[in-house]
């Protein structure tokens, strides 16, 4: 049976809009893909980073936009 292709959505913290772990050269994605053979590729979703209801809202609308939902 072949393993389901995999998807992860990387999401940086609050203020941390230009996080290194999330790209796709980082030791972490790297990490990631070694692990888990079936990562068809690596979303991530790029939002500003700032403290607010319309910024957290605009980020969880491309979360479930890049979730297929």
């Amino acid at each position: 049976m072949a393993d389901k292709a995999l998807v992860p959505i990387l999401v940086h913290a609050t203020w941390a809009k230009h996080a290194t772990w999330t790209l796709d050269d980082s030791r972490f994605v790297k990490s990631l893909r070694q692990a888990f053979p079936a990562i068809q590729r690596v979303e991530r979703v790029k939002w500003t980073g700032a403290n607010s209801f319309e910024a957290r809202r605009n980020a969880s609308k491309e979360i479930v936009q890049k979730a297929g939902g």
